[in-house]
């Protein structure tokens, strides 16, 4: 009876470090003669060398203290079962689902997933991530890259608004890096310059030392914050303002009252009535002011109704066109849509004249700073209306437009606060615009304002549709 076979002898295991996103460092010599090949210069995956060797292969991996992975990889005997083999296809198949279900979570969340190692390389990101930042490389083009360079191409797309990242590069890459290197969690609210959204960046430190940077959308909470914080501003300036111009319209009701008497005496003539004249044109001009101080203060909104705005911006072309003279020309394009909508007229009305001499105002600085050029064009004021859908409600858009001298960002930022005005006291009393909000405001509305130095300004009135269903109103105007 001849012995039996002595069962083949193990293959002998290799020994293969990668970094966290599984590209090889170092290998075992042995395993590229097994595989037949050369090492491919730090651009071999261990997936891929799994792949390559026997369908039972065996890989046990052990995170080093320095970042990287030092894989066990046992290649099966000739003589292994197909059951091992069947065994292993079967594990294979349940990692390839679980691997697309954890893609298909991640793709699923409301905002941005990326992951990094421990030494900030890019691993791998959900779909949110790549929209957020569309300038970068995809998914298989960015494996293996240092955080750094997102940085730079993130830079160089001009998607951050800190003026380090265009002033001092370099310097705002090592913050930004050393800042996602700290041990601590974080949380940071950050504005992308390219899309105007603001976001909360939350980071987190993984058991294994990866780094997971989540991006949440807060551009409509932050919105509503400025809009509470303004509003709280505007009441309290609001109540401080009233008593003021309360006080103040009665002390100027008394000087109008006895310059009225002075300018009755008969021999009052020449120079002393010129002059007293004057002086009663400048206190009742300050009177209105007080007045329209008064108005904004106390919020004087409170006479609503249904009226078709198309037909009111009609009714007060003509008024509207005899308050420009020949520096600009009005155009009107209204949609022709007659749904209602339910606001105080005179503060729609109000509303306009105010943005309209604004708009003059910034056509005159215009044409002021080109007084150097031959007749130069009048300037243009468009008033649009139509009708747009948001967070399932319908508004009714009055648009006021103009190509005058627009504004910088910052003071565009402050347009709509209480007697914040570029122009000089006496020119201006700072509460036109602060009208505007505070209409829009009590109406259920809002507005917005688009303005680009030396291009224009466009102001746009938000007012809620009464009934989407009704073309015609209750007391059109």
């Amino acid at each position: 009876m001849s012995p039996s076979p002595a069962p083949p002898a193990p293959m002998p295991p290799w020994v293969v470090m990668t970094d966290a996103a599984g590209i090889v460092l170092r290998a075992t010599p042995d395993l590229w003669r097994r595989l037949g090949r050369a090492p491919a210069g730090g651009r071999e995956q261990l997936a891929d060398i799994v792949a390559a060797l026997a369908p039972a292969t065996h890989v046990r991996s052990m995170p080093m203290a320095d970042g990287t992975i030092s894989h066990v990889i046992q290649e099966a005997s000739p003589g292994e079962t197909a059951w091992g083999s069947a065994t292993r296809k079967a594990l294979a198949q349940a990692l390839a689902r679980e691997n697309r279900l954890l893609r298909e979570t991640l793709d699923a969340v409301d905002g941005s997933i990326s992951v990094h190692d421990g030494q900030m390389r890019y691993l791998l990101a959900n779909r949110g991530y790549h929209e957020r930042y569309p300038h970068l490389p995809p998914e298989h083009e960015s494996v293996g890259r240092h955080f750094s360079d997102t940085l730079r191409l993130s830079a160089a797309a001009g998607a951050y608004v800190d003026p380090r990242a265009l002033t001092d590069p370099e310097a705002y890459i090592a913050e930004r890096v050393a800042e996602m290197l700290s041990p601590e969690n974080r949380v940071s609210n950050v504005f992308m310059a390219s899309t105007g959204r603001w976001s909360q960046m939350r980071m987190r430190w993984t058991p294994s030392g990866n780094r997971v940077i989540l991006h949440v959308d807060i551009t409509d909470e932050k919105r509503l914050e400025e809009e509470l914080l303004r509003n709280q501003r505007t009441r309290t300036v609001g109540r401080i303002a009233a008593g003021v111009a309360h006080h103040f319209n009665n002390m100027l009701a008394v000087v109008c009252t006895n310059i009225e008497l002075l300018l009755h005496i008969p021999n009052l003539q020449g120079r002393a009535k010129r002059l007293a004249a004057r002086a009663l044109d400048g206190a009742e001009q300050g009177s209105r002011v007080t007045q329209q101080l008064l108005t904004f203060a106390q919020g004087d909104f409170a006479r609503p109704r249904r009226i078709d705005a198309n037909r009111l911006l009609e009714s007060i072309a003509a008024l509207l066109e005899g308050m420009l003279g020949s520096r600009a020309t009005l155009a009107m394009r209204l949609d022709g849509e007659h749904l209602p909508v339910s606001v105080d007229p005179d503060g729609l009305e109000t509303a306009i004249i105010n943005l309209v001499l604004n708009a003059r105002e910034a056509i005159v600085a215009r044409l002021g700073a080109q007084s150097g050029a031959r007749d130069p064009l009048p300037g243009q004021i468009e008033i649009c209306t139509a009708l747009q859908r948001r967070d399932d409600r319908l508004f009714r858009v009055v648009s006021v437009a103009d190509d005058g001298e627009g504004m910088p960002p910052e003071v565009a930022a402050e347009a709509f606060e209480p007697f914040f005005t570029t122009r000089t006291a006496s020119a201006a009393s700072g509460l036109g615009l602060a009208q505007v909000h505070g209409f829009a405001t009590a109406a259920g509305g809002f507005v917005t304002l688009r303005s680009t130095q030396g291009q224009g300004t466009v102001v746009d009135i938000l007012l809620p549709v009464v009934d989407e269903n009704t073309s015609e109103t209750e007391g059109k105007t």
